[in-house]
């Protein structure tokens, strides 16, 4: 029964720790979350473009 009271302890212990966790409110979550969506999005079409230039070059030899 020791491995059953070291798990309890565990996540007593773990849930303790999430409690002290000062989490993001929506708001601030919506904005890091749509940076996020932005920035990867401009890095999507830049990316893109550079590969079309690139298979252009390649296709006009």
């Amino acid at each position: 029964m020791k491995i059953l009271n070291d798990i309890k302890g565990y996540l007593k212990e773990s849930w303790l720790e999430l409690k002290k966790v000062n989490w993001l409110s929506i708001n601030e979550t919506i904005k890091i979350t749509s940076d996020v969506i932005i920035f990867t999005t401009i890095f999507l079409v830049f990316f893109a473009l550079i590969e079309i230039i690139f298979i252009s070059l390649i296709l006009v030899k």
